[in-house]
């Protein structure tokens, strides 16, 4: 029985050292799928307070187009603050930093893969702090990223649309975007 904890624990590390790329896999923690690799993957803190700043990696390690649901929550009480898809194309990396600017604490993804709705590259997003009992509740939290979905045929229009092109930039991101709806 002992044996068979260590395995499970060794696979969730290594899927989550995986799929959590900027975080330390002892502190990340995941659903691990038969394969080994996991589906669910959770930042278990970030904070923005004295100037910090909370770096996010997540990365498809399919040759598949996946669709995975992004939630960034307050530390106290798990109000949702932020909330959007990410649909990551074939090896795919997306990146972003928590932080503040103006006194609001939020997220910037650092590269161009496609989200629901569209963020885009540089794009600070706030997180919505009507939801907790103030700004600065907002201030620190956890993030989750929960796989919903994968296209396995590569050539179909959502998973084209979502793959980089040579200059790192989605092929149509707007196509993503009206495939899941408003």
């Amino acid at each position: 029985m002992l044996n068979l904890r260590k395995k499970t624990l060794a696979l969730a590390v290594a899927a989550a050292a995986t799929l959590g790329g900027g975080i330390s896999a002892a502190q990340a923690q995941a659903v691990v799928s038969g394969n080994g690799y996991g589906q669910v993957v959770i930042y278990p803190y970030f904070t923005v307070r004295d100037g910090w700043r909370t770096f996010v990696h997540v990365t498809n390690t399919s040759g598949y187009t996946v669709s995975t649901k992004v939630r960034f929550h307050a530390a106290k009480g798990s109000e949702d603050l932020l909330d959007f898809l990410l649909v990551l194309s074939p090896y795919d990396m997306w990146t972003a930093v928590v932080e503040e600017r103006n006194g609001v604490p939020g997220v910037r993804p650092t590269d161009n893969s496609c989200t629901v709705p569209i963020i885009g590259k540089d794009n600070f997003q706030p997180f919505l702090t009507t939801r907790v009992d103030s700004t600065d509740a907002a201030r620190e939290g956890y993030a989750e990223i929960i796989e919903m979905g994968v296209a396995i045929d590569n050539a179909s229009d959502l998973a084209v649309a979502a793959k980089h092109g040579s200059s790192g930039i989605p092929a149509n991101c707007g196509f993503v975007q009206d495939a899941f709806g408003a």
